[in-house]
């Protein structure tokens, strides 16, 4: 395989997970002596001068897969990089299949997440606006064009399943990436305590309310991490008076995020929209012991008792449980964390490729 085109929406935003994965994947195709070109709405400044760029339309569809038609008859395959791409990918394919080249390029679409705002509206009484509706039509019309559907997760594979049950080449791999994963040579002690992410779900303070049950009910003290936080959680935490057993972490600033990851003993997830796995992957990698939500994406993935603890987010009791398991078991959390492995996924995308071609 000597050369990919990927398309993505917009690169620009470097604080968008999906766009950070992608960096990471190009850096990896790019040391596999891929010659990579990338098609986008923008830039940001620091993208690798190593990657070749091209800008393209996020509205004008069909004048952007003339401009990717145009330099894809050496191209081993086309990547697009979720909702909308898929549309352009196919678009341009039926352009390629009309220059009647000699060897197509595999089309691959890699749903990281699903058009839910298209297919699955939460709110009913919202009606459909004239472009989603067009959006809609277009999509229904080119997925089944795609070469090879890889899904983020298996509840996205269900979802293009439902819609279009006739589709054969669909493929769960999930992205494993986190960017709170840095390499380095010295491994760090761990200290008694315990990481978690805030978000503005509910579930952060059910999660707080549990630690304070805990702390009323263990002798054996681990400190509560917080990473990222906002004036309401922080009141959460005075009305607990447990401030003196919680410190708050810059979420903006990955090199703390990673530390604090590497010397926690565990870490509990309880965002269930996680669709990188980059809290999960990076306790993985730092050897620090999931306790993951059981409606979060990353339970999806995990086998609870070996390489994780899953706890039932309905019963706050269950949250305390998990962490008493941990901290009262010195046996348990060893078998635990000898059986994590990290995982990547850029060599079976290439595998995937090669085999259709």
């Amino acid at each position: 395989m000597k050369e990919i085109i990927i398309l993505i929406s917009n690169a620009n935003d470097i604080k968008n997970k999906s766009n950070q994965f992608m960096l990471n994947i190009l850096d990896n195709f790019y040391k596999s002596g891929i010659r990579i070109t990338v098609f986008s709405k923008s830039f940001p400044n620091n993208f690798p001068a190593y990657i070749a760029r091209k800008h393209l339309s996020t509205f004008l569809f069909n004048k952007s897969a003339k401009s990717i038609a145009n330099i894809s008859e050496n191209t081993d395959a086309i990547i697009a990089m979720d909702f909308p791409m898929n549309i352009i990918a196919s678009m341009t394919k039926n352009i390629l299949i009309k220059k009647r080249i000699n060897k197509l390029p595999v089309i691959v679409w890699y749903a990281l997440n699903f058009q839910n705002h298209l297919y699955f509206q939460e709110n009913k009484s919202k009606k459909t606006n004239l472009i989603d509706k067009k959006l809609l039509k277009l999509d229904y019309e080119h997925t089944p064009n795609m070469d090879i559907i890889i899904c983020g997760s298996s509840k996205i594979k269900e979802r293009i399943l439902y819609l279009h049950n006739d589709i054969k080449n669909i493929n769960v791999i999930q992205p494993y990436f986190s960017p709170y994963i840095l390499v380095h040579n010295d491994k760090k002690e761990k200290e008694k305590s315990i990481v978690i992410f805030y978000n503005k779900e509910d579930s952060i303070f059910k999660c707080t309310a549990a630690y304070a049950q805990y702390l009323k009910e263990s002798n054996d003290i681990y400190k509560l991490k917080i990473i990222g936080y906002d004036k309401e959680l922080k009141e959460n935490i005075h009305k607990l008076s447990i401030e003196s057993y919680v410190d708050f972490i810059d979420e903006d600033d990955n090199n703390s995020i990673a530390n604090v990851i590497e010397t926690s003993y565990a870490m509990i997830i309880h965002n269930i929209k996680d669709s990188f796995y980059t809290q999960l992957i990076a306790a993985w990698y730092y050897k620090t012991l999931p306790i993951i939500d059981a409606k979060s994406s990353s339970a999806e993935i995990v086998s609870d008792n070996k390489n994780a603890l899953i706890y039932d987010s309905k019963n706050p009791i269950s949250i305390i449980s998990k962490i008493k398991k941990m901290s009262e078991n010195k046996k348990s959390y060893d078998l635990f964390i000898s059986s994590i492995d990290e995982m990547k996924n850029t060599n079976k995308i290439l595998e995937l490729i090669s085999s259709y071609q």
